[in-house]
């Protein structure tokens, strides 16, 4: 009686296995290299994402700048027209020289032309 008494009021203590533990330890082992390579490809793809958004503001940045420089050069062409030539030199009262006269500059810098 005293035995079926002892087995019924006996608690029952489960110990882990060692090779729980030796699994665990493994799990971790893998686990830790795995996190810090996803971390690291994280941080690469947002480095690469990030420098995608750079070099888009910077196309357009520069085609801005390119339609910037065909404005300026139309402006400038058409500055330069004949036909604007002519009316700015009518507005002025400019004459156009057939004889033009230029400066001339003494014999004095021939000695140094000579090196």
């Amino acid at each position: 009686m005293f035995y079926l008494l002892s087995t019924i009021f006996t608690m029952t203590i489960i110990s882990p296995k060692k090779n729980k533990s030796f699994i665990a330890r493994l799990t971790l082992l893998f686990s830790i290299p795995i996190i810090g390579g996803v971390v690291l490809l994280i941080m690469l793809y947002n480095g690469t994402v990030n420098a995608a958004h750079a070099t888009a503001a910077q196309r357009e940045e520069l085609h801005a700048l390119h339609e910037e420089t065909a404005a300026l050069k139309d402006k400038l062409f058409a500055f330069f027209d004949r036909d604007e030539l002519e009316r700015f030199a009518r507005e002025r009262n400019l004459v156009k020289e057939t004889k033009p006269h230029y400066l001339k500059i003494g014999d004095q810098w021939e000695f140094a032309s000579q090196f």
